[in-house]
């Protein structure tokens, strides 16, 4: 079985995460995001678009083409 690997956003979101200082369970908790859902959309296993614009927008992220 192939392991999961983290999409060029998933590597993004946690490049930005270590600059704040914050674990994805901190990041989820203070944005109302579950925890499950980020993970899967790090990893490319549900695209969830809305909480996607949140994480781009509570990390500062520039929205990808």
């Amino acid at each position: 079985m192939k392991p999961d690997r983290l999409t060029p956003f998933g590597v993004e979101v946690k490049k930005r995460l270590l600059d704040l200082g914050l674990t994805q369970k901190e990041f989820c908790e203070q944005n109302n995001i579950p925890t499950n859902r980020f993970s899967e959309i790090l990893y490319g296993k549900r695209a969830a678009n809305d909480y996607r614009r949140e994480i781009e927008i509570a990390l500062g992220i520039r929205r990808s083409a």
